[in-house]
């Protein structure tokens, strides 16, 4: 499994509450094989700092959720890139301009943030990204950009066939 040196840090010491309840032993129970990587690397559509893991994929650093929090872009066979941000936003209007969130979901991104202004700053640039490079955007480069919470996003990417 993949994974960059402060969220592997931060998920093995539980140093902190908000990491207690975040990362628990069962989840790794299984003995997964961890592969750490350093926040260092290549630029890719104004994104600093990401690990290209091979032609096809990219390990996005998105921290803010958690110390590590990352995001994986994967090249589609037709064209342009999937991004699945993670918990980079958790609902679709958030990558909009202007950002759109229910209250409920706002409060609780913030209540479990572990460093607000790189949230924001990585929420920024995602919302920058879909801008730019969205697929209504005209991009000749476009990217898919989804996370792991929002059910409309979802049903959109169930009809994708690549």
């Amino acid at each position: 499994m993949h994974v960059f040196g402060d969220e592997l840090a931060a998920a093995t010491a539980r140093a902190r509450l908000p990491e207690k309840n975040r990362y628990l032993p069962a989840q790794w129970a299984h003995g997964p094989r961890w592969i750490e990587h350093a926040v260092a690397g290549e630029q890719w559509l104004g994104f600093d700092a990401v690990k290209v893991l091979s032609d096809d994929v990219l390990l996005i650093p998105l921290h803010g959720h958690t110390r590590g929090h990352c995001g994986v872009a994967v090249r589609r066979p037709s064209g342009g890139w999937f991004l699945h941000a993670g918990d980079t936003y958790f609902a679709h209007g958030e990558k909009e301009t202007p950002p759109t969130c229910p209250p409920g979901l706002a409060g609780f991104q913030k209540f479990v943030q572990m460093d607000k202004a790189a949230r924001y700053a990585n929420a920024d640039r995602v919302r920058s990204l879909h801008a730019e490079h969205g697929p209504d955007s005209g991009a000749g480069e476009v990217v898919t950009v989804f996370s792991a919470h929002d059910a409309i996003e979802f049903d959109m990417l169930a009809d994708v066939t690549d």
